[in-house]
Protein backbone atom coordinates (compact mmCIF):
# COMPACT_ATOMS: atom_id res chain seq x y z
CA UNK A 1 0.00 0.00 0.00
CA UNK A 2 3.02 2.54 0.85
CA UNK A 3 4.76 1.53 -2.20
CA UNK A 4 1.47 2.32 -4.33
CA UNK A 5 0.62 5.12 -2.30
CA UNK A 6 4.81 6.52 -3.17
CA UNK A 7 4.12 5.59 -6.85
CA UNK A 8 1.04 7.72 -7.18
CA UNK A 9 2.79 10.67 -4.95
CA UNK A 10 5.72 10.70 -7.58
CA UNK A 11 3.46 10.51 -10.75
CA UNK A 12 1.52 13.49 -9.57
CA UNK A 13 4.72 15.80 -8.69
CA UNK A 14 6.09 14.72 -12.12
CA UNK A 15 3.16 15.79 -13.80
CA UNK A 16 3.45 19.12 -11.58
CA UNK A 17 6.33 19.80 -12.32
CA UNK A 18 6.35 19.17 -16.44
CA UNK A 19 2.98 21.55 -16.12
CA UNK A 20 5.50 24.10 -14.33
CA UNK A 21 8.01 24.21 -16.78
CA UNK A 22 6.05 24.09 -19.56
CA UNK A 23 3.87 27.07 -18.48
CA UNK A 24 7.42 29.27 -17.79
CA UNK A 25 8.08 28.73 -21.67
CA UNK A 26 5.33 28.79 -23.08
CA UNK A 27 4.76 32.58 -20.79
CA UNK A 28 8.25 33.58 -22.28
CA UNK A 29 6.83 32.91 -25.73
CA UNK A 30 3.48 34.64 -25.46
CA UNK A 31 4.86 37.57 -24.30
CA UNK A 32 7.40 38.08 -26.86
CA UNK A 33 4.89 37.91 -28.93
CA UNK A 34 2.69 40.43 -26.89
CA UNK A 35 5.97 42.62 -26.88
CA UNK A 36 5.70 42.79 -30.63
CA UNK A 37 2.90 44.19 -30.63
CA UNK A 38 2.95 46.60 -27.81
CA UNK A 39 6.60 48.19 -28.59
CA UNK A 40 9.10 46.87 -31.31
CA UNK A 41 9.90 43.70 -32.82
CA UNK A 42 13.52 44.68 -31.44
CA UNK A 43 12.42 44.84 -27.49
CA UNK A 44 10.20 41.00 -27.75
CA UNK A 45 12.97 39.62 -26.17
CA UNK A 46 12.99 42.26 -22.89
CA UNK A 47 10.80 39.16 -22.15
CA UNK A 48 13.53 36.43 -21.79
CA UNK A 49 15.51 38.83 -19.65
CA UNK A 50 12.82 39.35 -17.57
CA UNK A 51 12.56 35.50 -17.40
CA UNK A 52 16.26 34.67 -16.67
CA UNK A 53 16.16 37.60 -13.88
CA UNK A 54 12.71 36.81 -12.32
CA UNK A 55 13.66 33.06 -12.06
CA UNK A 56 17.05 33.44 -11.07
CA UNK A 57 15.58 35.90 -8.52
CA UNK A 58 13.02 32.94 -7.45
CA UNK A 59 16.22 30.61 -7.23
CA UNK A 60 18.10 33.08 -5.21
CA UNK A 61 15.42 33.19 -2.60
CA UNK A 62 15.26 29.84 -2.26
CA UNK A 63 18.94 29.27 -1.48
CA UNK A 64 19.88 32.60 1.02
CA UNK A 65 16.33 31.33 2.84
CA UNK A 66 16.81 27.42 2.37
CA UNK A 67 15.27 27.82 6.30
CA UNK A 68 12.14 28.29 4.97
CA UNK A 69 11.75 25.73 2.34
CA UNK A 70 12.69 22.56 4.32
CA UNK A 71 12.77 18.91 1.84
CA UNK A 72 9.85 17.68 4.05
CA UNK A 73 7.44 20.63 3.07
CA UNK A 74 8.71 20.04 -0.41
CA UNK A 75 4.59 19.18 -1.69
CA UNK A 76 3.18 21.90 0.14
CA UNK A 77 5.53 24.36 -0.93
CA UNK A 78 5.45 23.87 -4.09
CA UNK A 79 1.74 23.37 -4.07
CA UNK A 80 1.24 27.15 -2.72
CA UNK A 81 4.31 28.38 -5.07
CA UNK A 82 2.39 26.68 -7.75
CA UNK A 83 -0.56 28.68 -7.24
CA UNK A 84 1.14 32.08 -6.81
CA UNK A 85 2.86 31.39 -10.33
CA UNK A 86 -0.81 31.12 -11.53
CA UNK A 87 -2.06 34.04 -9.89
CA UNK A 88 0.95 36.07 -10.82
CA UNK A 89 0.70 35.29 -14.52
CA UNK A 90 -3.32 36.51 -14.57
CA UNK A 91 -2.33 39.40 -12.56
CA UNK A 92 0.56 40.49 -15.01
CA UNK A 93 -1.70 39.64 -17.70
CA UNK A 94 -4.22 42.17 -16.83
CA UNK A 95 -2.26 45.07 -15.46
CA UNK A 96 0.03 44.53 -19.10
CA UNK A 97 -3.08 45.14 -21.15
CA UNK A 98 -3.89 48.20 -18.70
CA UNK A 99 -0.45 49.80 -19.51
CA UNK A 100 0.53 52.32 -21.86
CA UNK A 101 3.55 51.67 -22.71
CA UNK A 102 4.74 54.30 -25.35
CA UNK A 103 8.58 55.07 -25.70
CA UNK A 104 9.41 58.50 -26.70
CA UNK A 105 12.78 60.28 -27.67
CA UNK A 106 10.91 64.26 -26.51
CA UNK A 107 10.70 62.72 -22.73
CA UNK A 108 13.14 59.96 -22.18
CA UNK A 109 12.40 60.25 -18.15
CA UNK A 110 8.82 58.94 -19.26
CA UNK A 111 9.90 56.28 -21.18
CA UNK A 112 12.27 54.64 -18.73
CA UNK A 113 8.66 54.79 -16.36
CA UNK A 114 7.17 53.10 -18.53
CA UNK A 115 9.55 50.15 -19.29
CA UNK A 116 10.35 50.39 -15.25
CA UNK A 117 6.44 49.49 -14.75
CA UNK A 118 6.86 46.30 -17.57
CA UNK A 119 9.42 45.18 -15.55
CA UNK A 120 7.54 45.86 -12.54
CA UNK A 121 4.28 43.59 -14.11
CA UNK A 122 6.63 40.71 -15.92
CA UNK A 123 9.28 39.58 -13.14
CA UNK A 124 6.68 38.52 -10.25
CA UNK A 125 5.65 35.09 -12.50
CA UNK A 126 9.20 34.23 -13.15
CA UNK A 127 10.00 34.82 -9.06
CA UNK A 128 7.32 32.13 -8.59
CA UNK A 129 8.57 29.97 -11.24
CA UNK A 130 12.37 29.80 -10.21
CA UNK A 131 11.55 28.85 -6.50
CA UNK A 132 9.51 25.91 -7.81
CA UNK A 133 11.77 24.56 -10.40
CA UNK A 134 14.72 25.28 -7.91
CA UNK A 135 12.97 23.61 -4.93
CA UNK A 136 12.02 20.45 -7.18
CA UNK A 137 15.69 20.14 -8.11
CA UNK A 138 17.48 20.58 -4.82
CA UNK A 139 14.91 19.27 -1.97
CA UNK A 140 13.07 16.70 -3.79
CA UNK A 141 13.57 12.88 -2.87
CA UNK A 142 13.39 11.51 -6.70
CA UNK A 143 16.42 11.22 -8.50
CA UNK A 144 17.90 14.65 -9.57
CA UNK A 145 18.36 13.42 -13.20
CA UNK A 146 14.78 12.27 -13.78
CA UNK A 147 13.58 15.41 -12.04
CA UNK A 148 15.76 17.20 -14.30
CA UNK A 149 14.52 15.26 -17.51
CA UNK A 150 10.99 16.01 -16.76
CA UNK A 151 12.16 19.62 -16.42
CA UNK A 152 13.75 19.55 -19.83
CA UNK A 153 10.53 17.53 -21.50
CA UNK A 154 7.95 20.50 -20.11
CA UNK A 155 9.99 23.22 -21.25
CA UNK A 156 10.51 21.89 -24.80
CA UNK A 157 6.79 20.59 -24.86
CA UNK A 158 5.58 24.03 -24.45
CA UNK A 159 7.73 25.71 -27.13
CA UNK A 160 5.58 23.14 -29.26
CA UNK A 161 2.23 23.96 -27.63
CA UNK A 162 1.72 27.59 -27.26
CA UNK A 163 2.15 27.27 -30.97
CA UNK A 164 -1.00 25.93 -31.23
CA UNK A 165 -2.37 27.51 -28.54
CA UNK A 166 -1.99 30.96 -30.39
CA UNK A 167 -4.06 29.58 -33.40
CA UNK A 168 -7.10 28.59 -30.97
CA UNK A 169 -6.89 31.91 -28.55
CA UNK A 170 -6.08 35.76 -28.72
CA UNK A 171 -2.83 36.67 -27.06
CA UNK A 172 -4.35 37.80 -23.73
CA UNK A 173 -6.41 34.14 -23.82
CA UNK A 174 -3.26 32.60 -24.34
CA UNK A 175 -1.64 34.02 -21.44
CA UNK A 176 -4.82 33.33 -18.80
CA UNK A 177 -4.99 29.93 -20.19
CA UNK A 178 -1.14 29.69 -19.34
CA UNK A 179 -2.26 30.91 -15.97
CA UNK A 180 -4.58 27.74 -15.75
CA UNK A 181 -1.90 25.21 -16.63
CA UNK A 182 -0.11 26.79 -13.90
CA UNK A 183 -2.96 26.24 -11.48
CA UNK A 184 -3.23 22.59 -12.85
CA UNK A 185 -0.04 22.23 -12.08
CA UNK A 186 -0.45 23.35 -8.52
CA UNK A 187 -3.25 21.26 -7.87
CA UNK A 188 -0.95 18.36 -9.11
CA UNK A 189 1.49 19.06 -6.15
CA UNK A 190 -1.85 19.62 -3.89
CA UNK A 191 -3.12 15.99 -4.35
CA UNK A 192 0.62 14.78 -4.12
CA UNK A 193 0.90 15.94 -0.82
CA UNK A 194 -2.17 14.63 0.13
CA UNK A 195 -0.94 11.32 -0.35
CA UNK A 196 1.41 11.89 1.93
CA UNK A 197 1.61 12.79 5.35
CA UNK A 198 -0.20 16.18 6.25
CA UNK A 199 2.20 18.81 6.09
CA UNK A 200 2.32 22.85 6.57
CA UNK A 201 4.45 25.06 5.17
CA UNK A 202 7.49 26.76 6.99
CA UNK A 203 6.46 29.73 9.21
CA UNK A 204 7.88 32.15 7.21
CA UNK A 205 6.13 30.91 4.58
CA UNK A 206 2.73 30.59 6.22
CA UNK A 207 0.93 33.69 5.08
CA UNK A 208 1.40 33.57 1.18
CA UNK A 209 0.14 29.91 1.74
CA UNK A 210 -2.85 31.06 4.03
CA UNK A 211 -4.56 33.33 1.23
CA UNK A 212 -8.01 31.52 0.29
CA UNK A 213 -7.68 31.00 -3.32
CA UNK A 214 -4.32 29.82 -3.15
CA UNK A 215 -5.51 27.17 -0.86
CA UNK A 216 -7.62 25.92 -4.12
CA UNK A 217 -5.31 25.82 -6.95
CA UNK A 218 -7.96 22.88 -8.64
CA UNK A 219 -10.75 26.13 -8.20
CA UNK A 220 -8.38 28.44 -9.85
CA UNK A 221 -7.54 26.48 -12.92
CA UNK A 222 -11.06 25.96 -13.92
CA UNK A 223 -12.01 29.67 -13.10
CA UNK A 224 -9.09 30.91 -15.40
CA UNK A 225 -9.77 28.30 -18.08
CA UNK A 226 -13.65 29.40 -18.31
CA UNK A 227 -12.03 32.83 -18.01
CA UNK A 228 -9.81 32.29 -21.49
CA UNK A 229 -12.35 31.00 -23.24
CA UNK A 230 -15.11 33.51 -22.94
CA UNK A 231 -12.32 36.21 -23.43
CA UNK A 232 -12.01 34.48 -26.75
CA UNK A 233 -15.27 33.70 -27.80
CA UNK A 234 -16.32 37.63 -27.19
CA UNK A 235 -13.28 38.91 -28.93
CA UNK A 236 -12.80 41.58 -30.55
CA UNK A 237 -14.83 43.02 -27.39
CA UNK A 238 -13.12 41.37 -24.57
CA UNK A 239 -10.00 42.44 -22.87
CA UNK A 240 -7.25 43.12 -25.74
CA UNK A 241 -4.44 45.57 -25.59
CA UNK A 242 -4.49 48.97 -25.71
CA UNK A 243 -1.26 50.05 -27.39
CA UNK A 244 -0.13 48.73 -30.86
CA UNK A 245 3.57 49.41 -32.09
CA UNK A 246 4.14 52.45 -29.01
CA UNK A 247 1.09 54.14 -29.92
CA UNK A 248 -2.39 54.09 -28.38
CA UNK A 249 -4.99 52.56 -30.30
CA UNK A 250 -7.87 54.28 -31.29
CA UNK A 251 -9.82 52.06 -32.90
CA UNK A 252 -11.92 50.64 -29.78
CA UNK A 253 -14.77 48.82 -32.36
CA UNK A 254 -12.80 46.46 -34.63
CA UNK A 255 -14.05 44.45 -37.17
CA UNK A 256 -12.02 41.09 -36.17
CA UNK A 257 -8.75 40.67 -34.41
CA UNK A 258 -6.87 37.13 -35.04
CA UNK A 259 -3.62 36.19 -33.55
CA UNK A 260 -1.17 33.17 -34.65
CA UNK A 261 2.68 32.43 -33.65
CA UNK A 262 3.79 35.18 -35.60
CA UNK A 263 1.06 37.77 -35.83
CA UNK A 264 -1.49 39.88 -34.62
CA UNK A 265 -3.66 40.73 -37.44
CA UNK A 266 -6.87 43.76 -36.93
CA UNK A 267 -8.89 44.41 -39.21
CA UNK A 268 -11.07 47.57 -39.25
CA UNK A 269 -14.57 48.26 -39.57
CA UNK A 270 -15.79 49.27 -43.40
CA UNK A 271 -14.95 52.89 -44.07
CA UNK A 272 -16.59 54.91 -47.23
CA UNK A 273 -13.27 57.01 -48.55
CA UNK A 274 -11.35 57.42 -51.18
CA UNK A 275 -9.49 54.41 -52.20
CA UNK A 276 -5.80 54.49 -50.58
CA UNK A 277 -3.48 54.51 -53.80
CA UNK A 278 0.35 53.92 -53.92
CA UNK A 279 0.84 56.21 -57.19
CA UNK A 280 -2.27 57.39 -58.54
CA UNK A 281 -2.44 58.81 -62.09
CA UNK A 282 -3.62 62.67 -62.56
CA UNK A 283 -6.46 61.24 -65.02
CA UNK A 284 -7.75 58.69 -62.34
CA UNK A 285 -11.96 60.04 -61.52
CA UNK A 286 -12.52 61.47 -58.42
CA UNK A 287 -14.48 57.88 -56.64
CA UNK A 288 -15.66 56.63 -53.23
CA UNK A 289 -14.68 52.92 -52.20
CA UNK A 290 -15.80 50.83 -49.34
CA UNK A 291 -12.88 49.12 -47.59
CA UNK A 292 -11.53 47.64 -44.68
CA UNK A 293 -8.09 48.49 -43.35
CA UNK A 294 -5.83 45.13 -41.87
CA UNK A 295 -2.62 46.08 -39.77
CA UNK A 296 -0.06 43.50 -38.52
CA UNK A 297 1.21 43.76 -35.24
CA UNK A 298 -0.11 47.87 -35.28
CA UNK A 299 2.35 48.79 -37.79
CA UNK A 300 2.40 46.97 -41.19
CA UNK A 301 -0.93 47.27 -42.82
CA UNK A 302 -3.27 46.49 -46.20
CA UNK A 303 -6.44 46.85 -47.34
CA UNK A 304 -9.25 44.51 -48.18
CA UNK A 305 -11.57 46.38 -50.91
CA UNK A 306 -15.63 45.54 -50.70
CA UNK A 307 -15.68 43.34 -54.19
CA UNK A 308 -18.78 41.69 -55.02
CA UNK A 309 -18.18 39.85 -58.28
CA UNK A 310 -18.54 43.26 -60.37
CA UNK A 311 -15.17 43.32 -61.57
CA UNK A 312 -16.05 47.30 -63.01
CA UNK A 313 -16.32 48.20 -58.84
CA UNK A 314 -12.28 47.84 -59.15
CA UNK A 315 -11.93 49.92 -62.04
CA UNK A 316 -9.99 52.41 -59.99
CA UNK A 317 -7.00 50.25 -59.63
CA UNK A 318 -5.97 50.70 -62.96
CA UNK A 319 -4.76 53.83 -62.31
CA UNK A 320 -2.18 52.92 -59.50
CA UNK A 321 1.43 52.89 -60.83
CA UNK A 322 2.00 49.68 -58.61
CA UNK A 323 -0.40 47.76 -61.49
CA UNK A 324 1.77 48.89 -64.79
CA UNK A 325 3.14 45.80 -65.11
CA UNK A 326 -0.65 44.10 -66.05
CA UNK A 327 -0.84 47.02 -68.34
CA UNK A 328 2.03 45.68 -70.36
CA UNK A 329 1.04 42.39 -70.19
CA UNK A 330 -2.68 41.23 -70.35
CA UNK A 331 -2.83 37.56 -70.52
CA UNK A 332 -1.29 34.52 -68.84
CA UNK A 333 -0.42 33.69 -65.77
CA UNK A 334 0.85 34.87 -62.32
CA UNK A 335 1.78 34.91 -58.86
CA UNK A 336 1.78 37.27 -55.95
CA UNK A 337 4.08 36.64 -53.06
CA UNK A 338 2.15 38.29 -49.76
CA UNK A 339 -1.82 37.87 -50.67
CA UNK A 340 -2.54 40.48 -47.40
CA UNK A 341 -6.22 41.73 -48.25
CA UNK A 342 -6.17 40.63 -52.02
CA UNK A 343 -5.42 43.96 -53.29
CA UNK A 344 -2.66 42.92 -55.45
CA UNK A 345 -4.45 40.30 -56.89
CA UNK A 346 -7.45 41.70 -58.11
CA UNK A 347 -5.39 43.95 -60.47
CA UNK A 348 -4.02 40.98 -62.40
CA UNK A 349 -7.49 39.64 -62.67
CA UNK A 350 -9.02 43.25 -64.00
CA UNK A 351 -6.12 43.25 -66.52
CA UNK A 352 -7.49 39.92 -68.21
CA UNK A 353 -5.05 37.07 -66.18
CA UNK A 354 -7.44 34.11 -65.81
CA UNK A 355 -4.47 31.69 -63.52
CA UNK A 356 -3.63 33.95 -61.02
CA UNK A 357 -1.69 32.21 -58.09
CA UNK A 358 -1.62 34.00 -54.58
CA UNK A 359 0.71 32.75 -51.78
CA UNK A 360 0.85 34.16 -47.83
CA UNK A 361 3.22 33.02 -45.40
CA UNK A 362 0.24 33.99 -43.14
CA UNK A 363 -2.79 32.13 -42.55
CA UNK A 364 -4.80 34.61 -41.44
CA UNK A 365 -4.98 36.43 -44.03
CA UNK A 366 -6.32 33.76 -45.99
CA UNK A 367 -8.70 32.27 -43.88
CA UNK A 368 -10.36 35.66 -43.63
CA UNK A 369 -10.36 36.23 -47.84
CA UNK A 370 -11.97 32.64 -47.86
CA UNK A 371 -14.27 32.59 -44.30
CA UNK A 372 -13.95 35.57 -42.22
CA UNK A 373 -14.81 38.21 -45.33
CA UNK A 374 -15.58 36.04 -48.12
CA UNK A 375 -18.96 37.75 -48.33
CA UNK A 376 -17.09 40.91 -48.46
CA UNK A 377 -14.95 40.22 -50.73
CA UNK A 378 -15.53 37.55 -53.39
CA UNK A 379 -11.81 37.38 -54.37
CA UNK A 380 -11.35 33.43 -53.51
CA UNK A 381 -14.97 33.18 -55.81
CA UNK A 382 -12.91 34.12 -59.27
CA UNK A 383 -12.45 31.01 -61.83
CA UNK A 384 -8.76 30.48 -62.35
CA UNK A 385 -8.10 32.28 -58.59
CA UNK A 386 -5.81 30.00 -56.35
CA UNK A 387 -4.14 30.69 -52.94
CA UNK A 388 -1.81 28.88 -51.11
CA UNK A 389 -0.58 29.09 -47.76
CA UNK A 390 3.20 28.60 -47.99
CA UNK A 391 6.99 30.63 -48.05
CA UNK A 392 7.92 28.27 -50.59
CA UNK A 393 4.34 28.48 -52.65
CA UNK A 394 3.03 24.60 -51.65
CA UNK A 395 0.60 24.01 -49.32
CA UNK A 396 -2.81 24.46 -48.65
CA UNK A 397 -5.10 25.08 -51.63
CA UNK A 398 -7.76 27.11 -51.32
CA UNK A 399 -10.63 26.14 -54.18
CA UNK A 400 -13.36 28.58 -55.27
CA UNK A 401 -15.48 25.89 -53.67
CA UNK A 402 -14.21 26.50 -50.24
CA UNK A 403 -12.58 23.54 -50.13
CA UNK A 404 -8.94 23.41 -48.43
Amino acid sequence: MAARRSAFQALLFFVGLFLTCMCCLMLQIVETRILSVIAFYHLAFFAISMAMFGMTAGSLLVYFKAHLFPPQQLLANLSWIGSWFSVAVVVSTLLMISLAVVSTTHNPGMSVLAWLNMIAILVPPYVFAGMAVSLALTRSPWRVGLVYGVDMIGAASGCLIVLALLQWLDGISALIAVGAIAAAGAACFAGARKADIPAVPAPGARQLAKFGPIRHPAALAALFAILAGVNTAIQPYGLRLSTAHNHIETDTTPSTIRWNSFSRVKASQDEVESPRMWGPSPKMPNTLVSERTMDIDGDAGTGINRFSGNLTELDFLRYDVTNLAYAIRTQGRAAIIGVGGGRDLLPAYIYGFRDVTGVELNPIFVDLLTKRFRDYNQLADLPGMRLFVDERGVGLLVHPSNSI
